[in-house]
């Protein structure tokens, strides 16, 4: 109870990743090859007088999770399906993959940015529940100063959570405007971090009452993690399937 309560009360004096987002969600990439540009709008082909996004060609080829990142002015700085990392002219990065992300993984990847860290973001990576790797929580640090600028991926990647683990990953902005919160659930757990100018901390964990174990056949693990706007609250959703 303690724990819960605690998570709680972090939750209420956080900021979303999602705030300091205008532009930056400018350009979506999903899908097979598909996209959208939300900083050209255009009228509705079918004269319902609602503007629409302009449809683009995306370097993505993926069944699930994904993130596309623009930055403050709607410029495209890089996207990823949690396994190639592409820059924003849709090339792949030259050490852009090999990540441990799925293309079969509910939220393979999310960026966050590096706190303190100029052109740094970090990726964070959560694999498929049905492959064997258990390959874990992962994360990579991509710097868009390099390959001239275009951005490339500077490690090889850092293990956060051993072991099979659910879909889900999320990132919230801590109450300092400068640091973020990381969540993840597997199990009857939440795993949280903090992510500051000195790296990712110890996970604490919460108790999450309910079990969802990553190996059911059930697919018990297969969901998403979300943050509600003001970041104040968020929800976890799991499939439970016949299998």
């Amino acid at each position: 109870m303690k724990h819960r309560f605690w998570l709680l009360l972090f939750l209420c004096f956080s900021l979303p990743v999602i705030l300091q987002a205008q532009k930056e969600m400018n350009w979506w990439y999903f899908g097979n090859n598909s996209g959208l540009n939300f900083g050209e709008m255009q009228p509705d082909p079918n004269g319902s007088g609602v503007m629409l996004p302009t449809p683009v060609t995306g370097p993505i080829s993926t069944r699930e999770g994904c993130f596309t990142l623009s930055d403050n002015q709607g410029g495209l700085l890089m996207s990823s399906d949690g396994r190639f990392v592409y820059n924003r002219l849709g090339q792949l990065m030259p050490q852009g993959s090999g990540l441990k992300g799925h293309d079969s993984a509910t939220q393979s990847g999310i960026v966050v940015p590096v706190p303190g860290g100029r052109n740094k973001y970090y990726i964070i990576t959560v694999n498929a529940l049905e492959q064997t790797s258990n390959y874990g929580v992962n994360y990579y640090t991509v710097d868009l100063t390099e390959d001239g600028g275009m951005g490339d991926v500077i490690d090889t990647g850092t293990n956060l959570l051993t072991g099979a683990v659910c879909e889900n990953i999320a990132a919230v902005r801590h109450k300092n405007n400068k640091d973020y919160w990381l969540i993840h659930r597997t199990g009857q757990y939440f795993y949280v971090w903090a992510i500051t100018s000195a790296g990712f901390s110890a996970p604490v964990t919460y108790d999450a009452i309910l079990d969802i174990m990553p190996d059911q056949p059930s697919g018990g693990g297969i969901g998403e993690l979300r943050f509600n706007a003001d970041g104040t609250r968020f929800a976890h959703v799991n499939c439970n399937y016949s299998s």
